[in-house]
């Protein structure tokens, strides 16, 4: 647009005015919380495991000992990890979006109860060559095996020389808290995340999720209930390969970049994490069966902030058929994006939402007239307000509703479509 063309339509030295007041200026917290991605991502792949890189899974057998001098062949699959970068349990230990990380959930907790059920008929099942372990009488008589009565722990018998050594231990895997009763070799032969116990004897004596969620405690003093409510802000952080990391880096490279220098430091901050935070909790709410994690929940509140902007300043746009066309295949792209595996549609799109609130409660604008002005001064202030209402309401439905996920037993597929056989397996529970 000309200037002879904006003197016509507007007060162009007012406008002129508020963009001086705006400033330039430099993309320093773009440049610093890309900088803190890079070191995580470098930290997660020097001291975790290497997914193999690929785009479905892998099955593997393995012949392992059970219990007096019987073998067995167990089976499982591998999902790949098609950005190349850390295996699950190296991204759940760095801080994923994973809700049974953050909260009970009925069915792991009735899975808990159960076990502790089933595990109250056991007893120490010794095998002629003097090894033990806990198991039912059923099993035990399988091994040709003499087996005491309910509730003996094969400690007990160690003492008095009934037993000579405690073969079998409660053995935590996978990403729901699986717990079996086996040997360290079964053990160590399935694929991580995987814990032995080798000071318990039953299941109903550890927590699986220990081991599965890591990061030093659940977040509860009595170190059971998991709460580590810090997910809702680790996985703006972590990602889950190097194809990920590029693609997010150079997306919040350039947005980032150009929102804060009219935004600033400390309000580009607060529009960056509120969207990243916000779009993880409304991802936990609708979903807690599958973990994600990157800062594209971040990057597409900065998608939303840049359309406000762009909205704020519709006045000053000659093309608006251009832009809107332009705008269309950029949103259909994104929600293409999120049915990868590790990318999570429900936090792209609350990410977004968040970030058009955010971008109307503190995006400094233009005003074209005084009643533009004031239209503009009550829609910040209700926005802020929204925002803090939005957010005490999320987390209350996130802590209240018992498992909104069984609500939309096929909203998984919003997140992630099986393109390939086993697509999906690293991100479905």
């Amino acid at each position: 647009m000309t200037i002879t063309h904006l003197q016509r339509a507007f007060d162009y030295q007012s406008i002129s005015d508020q963009i001086d007041k705006i400033g330039n200026h430099p993309p320093r917290f773009t440049y610093f919380i890309t900088i803190i991605q890079i070191i995580i991502f470098m930290c997660s792949m020097i001291t975790g495991e290497i997914a193999k890189w690929g785009f479905s899974s892998e099955r593997y057998l393995n012949t392992v000992p059970t219990f007096s001098n019987h073998n067995i062949t167990i089976a499982f699959t591998i999902a790949d990890n098609m950005w190349y970068g850390p295996d699950t349990a190296t991204i759940l230990n760095y801080g994923a979006k994973y809700v049974p990380c953050m909260r009970e959930l009925p069915k792991i907790v009735n899975k808990k109860k159960y076990q502790q059920e089933t595990e109250k008929s056991f007893g120490c099942c010794i095998s002629p060559e003097g090894d033990c372990g806990m198991m039912s009488i059923n099993d035990c008589h399988s091994y040709s095996s003499n087996w005491t009565t309910n509730g003996t722990l094969c400690s007990s018998l160690i003492e008095n020389g009934q037993c000579s050594r405690i073969v079998l231990r409660p053995c935590c895997y996978g990403v729901i808290g699986t717990c079996s009763i086996v040997s360290e070799q079964y053990c160590s032969a399935l694929p991580n995340p995987k814990t032995y116990h080798k000071d318990s004897e039953l299941c109903s004596d550890v927590n699986c999720f220990n081991g599965i969620c890591g990061m030093g405690t659940l977040g509860n003093i009595n170190g059971e209930t998991p709460n580590q409510w810090w997910r809702f802000v680790t996985p703006i952080f972590m990602h889950v390969g190097i194809g990920h990391l590029f693609l997010n880096t150079i997306c919040q490279l350039k947005l980032g970049a150009a929102i804060e220098q009219i935004s600033g430091f400390w309000k580009m901050a607060i529009m960056y994490l509120m969207s990243g935070i916000g779009g993880n909790i409304i991802a936990s709410v609708v979903d807690s069966t599958s973990f994600s994690c990157g800062s594209s929940s971040a990057i597409y509140g900065l998608i939303g902030v840049d359309i406000v902007d762009l909205l704020q300043t519709w006045q000053l746009e000659t093309d608006h058929k251009k832009i809107i066309l332009s705008l269309i295949p950029q949103l259909i792209l994104i929600l293409g994006i999120g049915t990868l595996p590790w990318f999570d549609n429900f936090a792209h799109l609350g990410g977004f939402f968040i970030g058009i609130i955010s971008g109307y409660a503190f995006l400094p604008y233009l005003h074209f007239g005084d009643r533009d002005r004031i239209a503009k001064i009550l829609v910040s202030r209700s926005a802020r307000i929204g925002t803090f209402v939005l957010f005490l309401v999320l987390f209350i439905l996130f802590y209240i509703v018992n498992d909104p996920s069984t609500l939309c037993t096929q909203c998984k597929y919003l997140n992630c479509i099986p393109w390939t056989e086993g697509f999906c397996d690293s991100v479905w529970t």
